[in-house]
């Protein structure tokens, strides 16, 4: 989890760990036809073709955690957000 416009890799046991828990919010930022094919189990979908980090909706006490296929979606879905102010992400 990150406080700066960098965001980290963090491995997908820990986000795992962290999702039993309910300790973050899992967020996919692929597209909906891909999320329908699969997707984890509790992870909200916002495609990063229609993010709009300004009106993304503030979450209180849960960091963020941002998925895709590779890691390139999630990454710049991250510095968006990051850059308008969402913190923990």
């Amino acid at each position: 989890m990150s406080d700066t416009n960098d965001p980290i890799a963090i491995a997908p046991a820990t986000i795992a760990e962290w999702l039993d828990a309910g300790d973050v919010v899992l967020v996919d930022v692929r597209e909906t036809k891909e999320y329908d094919l699969e997707h984890i189990a509790g992870a909200l979908l916002m495609p990063l073709s229609s993010l709009e980090a300004d009106l993304f909706p503030a979450v209180e006490g849960k960091p963020l955690v941002l998925h895709c296929a590779i890691g390139k979606r999630s990454a710049a879905a991250a510095r968006m957000l990051l850059k308008a102010g969402h913190e923990k992400v």
